[in-house]
Formats: structure tokens, C-alpha cells, sequence
């Protein structure tokens, strides 16, 4: 099984000055991360941003991590979740216009912490299970804890140098599940679907959840009514393909095509930007990582 990873404590973290919050995101780095804090020692707080547009597998996960670790999690989020948000913003995010991460899950996360902070008159801590190894970007990080600015506070990146075994490898020892959607061949448990899904992952929600398209092309003609009563042009769409912008029922067409390669991601974003630079979802895993987790037998016992 080779050696057991654990995670090094920072020499500037005081348990008794310093509230650390993990963000949660369902998948299996946060809750590697929450893991490995929980085999440290560390007491956390526990963060869910539920942009109410998450898989039912994801929900599930969640719970199921409050059950076995005995931990509370505290869901945060605006009234009506992305739905109600996106008729608010009169636009659907892709490129440019990713309201998304900011609105729905690093505002109401940093709402929280605020709270804990005046609650408890102890500076938070920003914990998120990121990992050096799942892009370029991620690879340039180098301190595991550090003041971020852009933050606002300090950020503690407790698995950055961890590889996707010794993720797996702690899922193991606690006898932990990893979200079932990755073994159904998703490499991301984010939004349901996320604006940044790969062209697979689009025919693999077509197939396995065909009510999820239904919500996104019942958000879509929501959106698109909202924008027709603002005296705004254009209809609203989530994802843009090649050749621009196209409706969820053209998406999933072209997703059942070899146009674009198997791999090609709908939207070409940087997976170091908002929810992945912050550890509330995960980026595309590659298909080695994805392989593991089927090679590696995490089955619910």
C-alpha cells in the first residue's frame, strides 16, 4: 500500500487563536482533506456552499460524511440558489460572465467565516483540499499556508502535495466511499452539470440523469424570458461550444459526436479560476486519476 500520508501542521497556526473552516465540495479532495485534519488532531468547522444545483450523489455525500465522522456541516447559499440567481443576473454564466462561483459559493462561504470570526473573536482560516498535481497552475503553488489577499485572511492548503493514491489510500483507511459519480466515468461532482463540463461529461449527464438537461433547458427559457421582459437581445445559454453559444439540447447532440475530441472541454477556462482556485469544486481529473478510482475498488461496504 507504500507509506501513509500525512498532512504537516504550520508553525504560525494557533488552535487556540485560529479557526480553521474546510470547505466541503463533495468530492474526494475536500473530504480527503477533512480526513486528514480529523487524523491530525485539528478540530474544523465545516463548510457546504449549496448552490442548489448539485447532484442528488453529491447531497448524498455530504450527509454521509456528517454520519461517519460525526461532524456538523453548515450549508450555505443565497435564497433560491442558482436558478433564481441566474433569472436575477438576466444571464446564464459561461466566459466572461461566470457570476456563478463568486455569487453562489465564495460569497456565502466568506459570509460565513465573517460570522465565526465575529462569533468567536478568533481570525478563520481558509482550509481547501487543492492538490499541486491536478493542473499546471496548481503545480506553481508553493506554500501550503500562507496570507492571501485576495482572500482576505490565511488559506491552508493541507493535501497540496498529495497524489490522487493517497487521497484514495485515506478514503480507504476510514472506510470512507468516494462520490458514486465518479464511477459512473464523471471526473467532476461540482454543479450538476458545472458551465465548465467536458464534452463527456455532458453526454455522460444525458445519459445517466436526462432530468438534469431538462433543468438546464427549463433555466435556459427562464432566463430567456427574464432577458425578452428587460427589453434585452439574445436568448440564454450555458454552454458555448467551437462555434459559440448553442442551447442544451444542441450541446447534447454535439456531445454524441467525435467533433472536438472526446476531451474537449465546452469552455476553455483556466481550471485555477474560481471554484477550483479555491477548493469549493474540483477540476477535470485526468483519465489515469479517474481510472484509480475504479482500479482502486472504493466500493460502499
Amino acid at each position: 500500500m507504500g507509506k501513509i500520508k500525512h498532512i504537516t501542521i504550520p508553525e504560525n497556526f494557533d488552535p487556540d487563536e485560529d479557526v480553521p473552516i474546510l470547505s466541503i465540495s463533495g468530492g474526494k479532495d475536500s473530504t480527503a482533506a477533512a480526513l486528514a485534519m480529523r487524523e491530525a488532531g485539528i478540530v474544523c468547522r465545516y463548510v457546504f456552499a449549496d448552490t442548489g444545483w448539485e447532484a442528488p450523489q453529491t447531497y448524498e455525500h455530504v450527509s454521509l460524511l456528517e454520519r461517519a465522522l460525526g461532524i456538523a456541516i453548515r450549508r450555505v447559499g443565497v435564497p433560491g440558489g442558482f436558478k433564481a440567481q441566474a433569472v436575477k443576473e438576466g444571464i446564464l454564466p459561461h466566459g466572461k460572465t461566470a457570476w456563478c462561483t463568486r455569487e453562489l459559493k465564495i460569497k456565502p462561504i466568506r459570509a460565513y467565516h465573517d460570522g465565526v470570526a465575529l462569533a468567536t473573536r478568533c481570525d478563520t482560516v481558509n482550509v481547501v483540499g487543492i492538490r499541486a498535481d491536478e493542473s499546471e497552475a496548481r503545480s506553481k503553488i508553493t506554500h501550503e499556508y500562507e496570507f492571501s489577499k485576495e482572500w482576505g485572511g490565511y488559506v491552508w492548503r493541507p493535501i497540496l502535495r498529495w497524489t490522487v493514491e493517497d487521497v484514495l489510500k485515506i478514503h480507504h483507511r476510514h472506510n470512507i466511499p468516494v462520490n458514486p459519480l465518479y464511477k459512473l466515468g464523471f471526473s467532476r461532482v461540482g454543479c450538476a452539470p458545472c458551465r465548465n463540463a467536458r464534452k463527456d461529461e455532458i453526454r455522460l449527464w444525458a445519459q445517466h440523469f436526462p432530468e438534469r438537461i431538462a433543468a438546464v433547458r427549463e433555466i435556459e427559457k427562464a432566463v430567456t424570458e427574464e432577458r425578452a421582459r428587460r427589453g434585452l437581445e439574445g436568448s440564454a445559454t450555458m454552454f458555448v461550444l467551437p462555434e459559440g453559444p448553442r442551447p442544451i439540447d444542441e450541446v447534447v447532440r454535439w456531445s454524441k459526436t467525435a467533433k472536438g475530441g472526446r476531451q474537449f472541454m465546452v469552455l476553455q477556462s483556466e481550471p485555477n479560476d474560481g471554484c477550483f482556485r479555491w477548493g469549493m469544486c474540483e477540476p477535470p481529473a485526468q483519465t489515469a486519476e479517474t481510472s484509480l478510482a475504479h482500479d482502486e475498488g472504493i466500493e460502499d461496504e
